[in-house]
């Protein structure tokens, strides 16, 4: 045999005439020509025959078509999907898409002669944000997977172009697309609270105190992921069935806590408070606490003796000056009081201050009031709720020197 050969590729079986030509390296072989000569000589005598032909070496993966033989489904998914399949598309796996020259070359399977597909996809509209992105494919288990914890991926249908095509014949072939779409719908809420701290309680306020604050926490929701909702807090007075704007004297500061300030007696009542919080999310997700708010006035000031008189004690006749006191209280500080004393109040020694009882009587007195026992109750007075409370002492007169001795302290 003569000719082109010098490359390796070639053998030849001067035997049998068997022309070999094997190798695999496309880059190298693609597109070349060979001319080649093969002659047969008579061993025993000098007759010959030779016959000359080209052998042409193309790579047919070069024209070869990706077969199109697989259904797409459009996919589907919620924002924070957490576990439970939502769609029965939320993945989608495909099979190794197939050429038309390896379904006839190698091992006839349609994909391994043309070597290894290539997929690459777009998503239209961009997500926003980019990354993570609400879908991926897994191009070695050629799986598409449809998942995201992005709030504002939601409400959005995207366009997925899957590009498939042969990768080492990328600039000869025609990839073939294929479009799905892939909806991302918005988080379901599946839990909501309020805190329930005020719910079923009943906040006392007394009338002209320092600013009362009652606070609350913030309505939660479930799955956190949901971070696009928001709550709006508003609260209302139910009175009798009626809902009305807050009674003066209430504020409230949405999503943190009321204020009761108010010193003015026509803001004195019990009112019940609706505190409503509404979800920004598809379904409107109402949360409330009921409680209630009394705001306490002089009519429900409430009196107290913190310290009585002690009682009986001896007032010794010409000592002068004495006093004695009794201490009270009442709940609500602006609310006026009344001191009214009862009793021998005619004594001429008596006088009187508020819960101070005093006695003043002179020695000459000491014949004229020994002996003698005052009582006196001193009454105090909540005049706006009419409680009152009393303490009584009782006052003994004593003249030490009816019972003197005389000292005989003198030798004679």
């Amino acid at each position: 045999m003569t000719g082109d050969l010098s490359d390796a590729a070639f053998s030849f079986s001067t035997t049998t005439g068997v022309i070999t030509f094997d190798a695999s390296d496309v880059s190298v072989y693609n597109g070349k020509s060979f001319s080649l000569t093969v002659t047969a000589n008579e061993a025993f005598s000098t007759s010959s025959a030779s016959y000359s032909f080209t052998l042409n070496m193309n790579d047919p993966c070069e024209g070869a078509t990706i077969t199109d033989d697989i259904t797409w489904q459009n996919m589907v998914t919620t924002v924070g999907f957490e576990g439970t399949l939502v769609s029965p598309t939320q993945t989608q796996t495909f099979a190794e898409y197939k050429d038309s020259v390896s379904t006839v070359n190698g091992d006839n399977s349609g994909t391994t002669f043309c070597g290894n597909r290539k997929y690459t996809f777009t998503i239209s509209p961009t997500p926003n944000p980019v990354t993570p992105s609400p879908i991926a494919l897994n191009t070695g288990t050629r799986t598409f997977s449809l998942d995201t914890d992005e709030a504002t991926h939601a409400t959005v249908v995207y366009t997925i172009t899957l590009t498939i095509t042969l990768a080492d014949y990328e600039a000869s072939i025609t990839a073939l697309t294929k479009t799905f779409t892939a909806t991302v719908n918005p988080c379901i809420i599946t839990g909501q609270a309020s805190g329930n701290e005020l719910a079923g309680t009943t906040q006392t306020y007394n009338l002209g105190a320092a600013p009362k604050d009652i606070l609350y926490a913030v309505f939660t929701f479930s799955p956190t992921v949901c971070t696009n909702y928001v709550w709006t807090y508003t609260a209302q007075w139910d009175d009798a069935g009626t809902l009305k704007p807050l009674p003066t004297g209430i504020t409230h500061t949405a999503g943190t806590k009321f204020v009761v300030s108010t010193s003015n007696t026509a803001d004195e009542g019990t009112f019940t408070i609706i505190l409503t919080g509404t979800l920004s999310d598809a379904a409107a997700t109402v949360v409330t606490q009921t409680f209630i708010i009394d705001i306490r006035g002089c009519e429900d000031d409430t009196v107290s003796l913190t310290t009585a008189f002690t009682t009986p004690v001896n007032y010794i006749i010409g000592s002068g000056s004495q006093s004695w006191t009794a201490a009270f209280d009442h709940e609500f500080s602006s609310c006026p009081v009344t001191y009214a004393v009862t009793g021998d109040t005619a004594h001429p020694t008596y006088s009187s201050s508020d819960a101070t009882i005093s006695i003043n009587s002179a020695n000459d007195a000491a014949s004229t009031y020994n002996g003698a026992s005052l009582t006196f109750t001193v009454t105090y007075t909540s005049t706006g709720s009419t409680n009152s409370i009393t303490s009584t002492i009782v006052i003994n007169f004593v003249n030490p020197c009816t019972s003197t001795t005389i000292v005989d302290s003198y030798a004679w």
